[in-house]
């Protein structure tokens, strides 16, 4: 049996579709919308197929660096060289110095901010110009962080990631 038709009227910005935020609602000065890294990603479909013909550590940087296509993951790998390999190889967004600050100091005085943080978003004012993700030479897309920015380390003993910030890949 087919159920009734239904149809709705969905609506979309520059930055993706906008939602119907929980307690905010959207009315005619304020709408929030969800912008995705990996709306345009592609490339990972490819990256994953040509992982089981990688072969040494150099392969799988050199793969990472080409595609960039890993969507929301950290990569530790390690060679039979004796080498490792930590990368956050996530899609992030591209923000300014200045704009990371702003968002930070809003956590502090704007309490929508913080709640969306505390339930896994981050929540950036599209209205001010500060917050446009910065678009540079070699990222996969417009807007995201490119390879060479990654923060990623090699060395010959070890390296470590637990889902957390990629700030202690080593003692």
């Amino acid at each position: 049996m087919v159920g009734p038709k239904l149809t709705r009227e969905l609506w979309h910005s520059e930055y993706g579709p906008i939602i119907d935020f929980p307690g905010l609602g959207w009315t005619e000065t304020s709408a929030v919308t969800y912008r995705d890294a990996n709306i345009d990603n592609n490339e990972f479909i490819e990256q994953y197929a040509r992982m089981v013909d990688v072969e040494s550590l150099d392969d799988i940087i050199e793969l990472n660096e080409e595609y960039q296509g890993v969507p929301l993951f950290n990569t530790v790998a390690t060679g039979s060289d004796g080498r490792v390999w930590y990368s956050d190889t996530a899609a992030t967004p591209n923000l300014n110095d200045e704009a990371e600050a702003a968002y930070v100091a809003s956590l502090f005085t704007n309490p929508i901010t913080s709640i969306a943080l505390d339930q896994g978003f981050v929540l950036l004012d599209g209205s001010n110009s500060l917050f446009q993700w910065e678009v540079v030479p070699g990222a996969r897309d417009p807007g995201l962080v490119p390879f060479d920015a990654w923060p990623q380390v090699e060395r010959t003993d070890y390296v470590f990631n637990a889902n957390d910030s990629y700030w202690v890949p080593n003692a």
